[in-house]
């Protein structure tokens, strides 16, 4: 498969050349070959760099497949399991049921928002330091396979998700105050639904916890939007030919999914009071 690469970084100072030079090799690795990751929601992995841990990248990847019915055969065996879930020519998110088709920001639009976000105080944001496009196109007998990998490059959070917290049985981060955490973050959304940005996805995976400081961190904003006017609802977007989508209200995720469960999970293990 043939590869063209398209490189954009908006923070050239923050990203060495060897950083990006490793980031160009692991993204075709990712294409050619599946390579752990850090993390995956329902579109996007996140993977990091070995020679600069202090960076990773968020990819979404979209895969076309079109052949001739007597050539399906020919398929490479990763596209010809793509062609056969799918049934039809079209495309779809690798993993991702085409029913149930995952709403998700273009990562330069995701990477413009993260970083307004992150000029506000009070929790940590991952700063966004630029995006890589990758297109891979194989023309075979009887048919022609057209492989997309987008890529945002962005600072590392080096903490815990609540998500993983929970679900490993692991002890908060020395310096870690529940009411501190809940405070920043109930104050961070103040501020930055002031700002008019909402995230909209504001689950337990989505919330960390600092490993050095035990502050509350805020990552993925993949969903999330900035309003142009007061009297938008900005849970509800038009998504696909009229469509709409309504969102979660951030502030309701926040008590159900992050600070509800992380209450009852410091209690269950006896460390409610020394938490606060």
């Amino acid at each position: 498969m043939k590869f063209n690469v398209e490189e954009i970084y908006s923070k050239t100072e923050s990203v060495s050349e060897a950083a990006q030079r490793e980031l160009r090799e692991a993204v075709i690795n990712i294409m050619e070959n599946e390579v752990l990751h850090l993390g995956s929601g329902a579109t996007a992995k996140v993977y990091y760099l070995d020679d600069n841990p202090d960076l990773c990248y968020k990819t979404i990847r979209t895969t076309e497949v079109l052949v001739r019915p007597d050539a399906v055969d020919s398929l490479p065996p990763k596209y010809r399991a793509i062609h056969e879930d799918k049934k039809e020519k079209g495309k779809r998110m690798l993993g991702v049921p085409d029913t149930d088709m995952p709403w998700h920001l273009s990562l330069e639009e995701e990477m413009r928002i993260q970083n307004e976000a992150a000029k506000l105080s009070g929790v940590k944001i991952p700063q966004g330091f630029g995006r890589i496009n990758v297109d891979g196109v194989e023309d075979g007998d009887g048919y022609e396979i057209k492989d997309n990998l987008s890529c945002l490059l962005m600072e590392r959070i080096k903490g815990v998700s609540i998500t993983e917290l929970i679900g490993k049985g692991l002890l908060p981060p020395p310096g870690f105050n529940l009411d501190r955490f809940e405070k920043q973050i109930t104050e961070f959304l103040e501020q930055m639904h002031a700002a008019g940005i909402y995230h909209r996805d504001l689950h337990d995976g989505n919330v960390m916890i600092e490993e050095e400081t035990g502050d509350a961190c805020i990552i993925d904003f993949g969903r999330a939007t900035i309003t142009r006017f007061s009297e938008e609802d900005p849970y509800v977007d038009e998504v696909i030919d009229g469509e709409k989508m309504r969102f979660v209200n951030d502030n309701l995720f926040l008590q159900k999914r992050v600070i509800g469960q992380l209450k009852e999970y410091l209690k269950y293990r006896g460390l409610d009071k020394s938490a606060n």
